[in-house]
């Protein structure tokens, strides 16, 4: 499933995003409608040609990242070090978890890039999060007086864009340049060629191989996602 699964969740979810927020989908087909012909590689992964675009990429990844927790094995006996101590059961402070040779060890990235904590609104789909302080022209012309951005880097997880989404360190996706670039390309063309429509139903999602949605209520019908496409 890695390098196409993967991909077309986060295409699905995002196409169901841009139509549940028209104004989004209507900002986002004005800036990629002002690159004339095909976009080039830079287009679509410098951030700073189509602003709005790696915005909007970056937000739907964070909420509706495809692959939503992860494993890892513990190979030998180790500690780790924890970055904001917390307090125990009995009131102490805990700064280290110990862990134990063969432990699995569960990561929970959707919680993780979902943390009100960290994002304020997390679960509000909110592509100008990403352009908050910039100072720019994307961020005068995309974001409302007050608006609250991201937070610091060091507040934030270590991986590709501070978040879990392609999980992090030295083990992180090996397709995730790859991903973004066929990611992007696929919405831009889209975008171009159709219009995106609610139609009113609710969806629930269920962690599977990948971030599974069904319409609520109607779970039996089994992996859906429904839209109206023009």
């Amino acid at each position: 499933m890695a390098g196409h699964e993967t991909t077309s969740t986060v295409l699905a979810f995002t196409i169901w995003a841009l139509a549940k927020y028209p104004d989004v989908q209507t900002k986002l087909r004005e800036e990629v409608s002002t690159i004339a012909g095909e976009p080039t590689y830079d287009d679509l992964m410098e951030p700073n040609r189509l602003p709005y675009l790696d915005a909007v990429c970056k937000e739907a990844m964070r909420m509706y990242l495809p692959v939503a927790r992860n494993e890892k094995v513990v190979e030998e006996d180790d500690v780790i070090p924890l970055r904001h101590p917390i307090r125990g059961v009995d009131g102490s402070w805990i700064k280290t978890i110990p862990v134990r040779k063969g432990q699995v060890i569960h990561i929970p990235l959707i919680g993780i890039n979902r943390d009100d904590a960290v994002f304020g609104d997390a679960d509000v789909f909110r592509p100008t999060r990403w352009l908050v302080g910039r100072g720019d022209a994307a961020e005068a012309k995309y974001c409302t007086p007050g608006e609250h951005g991201i937070p610091p880097t060091n507040q934030m997880c270590g991986g590709w864009s501070g978040l879990c989404t392609f999980s992090e360190g030295p083990r992180i996706c090996l397709g995730m340049k790859l991903a973004l670039f066929e990611y992007k390309a696929i919405i831009t063309t889209l975008i171009r060629s159709f219009q995106f429509h609610d139609i009113g139903v609710v969806i629930s999602t269920r962690n599977s191989t990948t971030l599974s949605p069904r319409v609520k209520g109607r779970e039996h019908e089994g992996i859906n996602l429904k839209l109206t496409l023009i």
